[in-house]
């Protein structure tokens, strides 16, 4: 893997948040050296980077149905207003990279909204539904309000 797929894979993460490692498969044997740089995104959650369409179908993904396009954000700001595009629901940081991507803002949704979740046994506490927190997250109990909010 070249060392601008690495960084890509990191620059991907750190926009997404994603925080989990993965294992993208790899098949350069040099056969792509010459094809334009488009970079695509695939796998699970799209955490695999590919600098053009021949990388990502010669590591054994169908570009059609397991990527998405992901283009260099050099163009656009990194204001981080995340939008889910598309049939495949593909991730881009911005309506801007999105557009780079290809999409209309008509083809594109904010994801939904992610809670917190705390690691604190509230079993026993009464049932006292509470909702919280800018993406109006709603718990069980206020002590699992609580202890999200701690996490």
């Amino acid at each position: 893997m070249t060392l601008l797929s690495r960084a890509t894979i990191i620059l991907t993460a750190t926009i997404f948040g994603i925080a989990r490692a993965q294992t993208c498969p790899s098949n350069d044997n040099g056969q792509c050296d010459f094809e334009p740089t488009n970079p695509y995104s695939c796998g699970t959650d799209y955490n695999c980077a590919y600098k053009n369409r021949c990388l990502a179908e010669a590591a054994g993904f169908d570009v059609e149905a397991d990527c998405c396009q992901a283009p260099m954000p050099s163009t656009c700001g990194m204001i981080s207003s995340p939008l889910l595009c598309g049939s495949k629901q593909c991730p881009y940081a911005n309506e801007c990279i999105a557009s780079l991507a290809g999409y209309d803002p008509s083809q594109c949704t904010a994801p939904p909204p992610t809670c917190p979740v705390g690691d604190k046994d509230c079993e026993g506490e009464p049932s006292n539904p509470y909702t919280c927190g800018p993406n109006k997250c709603a718990y069980k109990t206020v002590c699992d309000a609580q202890s999200a909010a701690r996490s």
